[in-house]
């Protein structure tokens, strides 16, 4: 596993489609408040087979098994923050947030040594998340949407 830390947090993306999907020029945005945000835009040609994870991480901290792409610039995840998944024409995909002032049902704020993980997708953050074992670059138990993870 990855040392625990600010420095050590990591987006993990999961097909969860019987299909491959193409996250060409998908972006993902993380803000810690509505002026203050940073986009990480997925390269061309990033292709996820079903069950494959994609994994977007700080190169001063992750020593996970597998890492795509590194955060670039000095930016961290945030302890509270909300986060988009973009489409290549700026569509909203899927979003998470863990923090109330987003103006929805948060999810947990985990601590450093456990993992934000998504167990169903009815578009409520506390229900659809828990804090649970890290395991960056490791399918994680992550449910369809409407067929929630026991």
């Amino acid at each position: 596993m990855a040392p625990t830390g600010p420095t050590d947090r990591y987006i993990q993306i999961k097909n969860i489609s019987q299909d491959r999907q193409d996250l060409s020029r998908f972006t993902v945005v993380v803000a810690s408040s509505p002026s203050k945000s940073f986009d990480v835009k997925i390269p061309s040609g990033t292709i996820l087979q079903s069950g494959e994870v994609y994994v977007i991480a700080n190169p001063q901290g992750c020593s996970g098994p597998v890492v795509h792409q590194f955060l670039t610039g000095g930016v961290q995840i945030p302890d509270r923050f909300f986060i988009m998944l973009l489409d290549p024409s700026g569509f909203l995909i899927n979003w998470v947030s863990n923090d109330a002032s987003w103006g929805a049902d948060p999810a947990p704020v985990c601590p450093d040594a456990l993992a934000l993980i998504r167990r169903s997708n009815t578009d409520d953050n506390a229900a659809d998340f828990y804090c649970g074992p890290r395991a960056p670059g490791l399918p994680g138990p992550v449910a369809r949407p409407g067929r929630p993870t026991p």
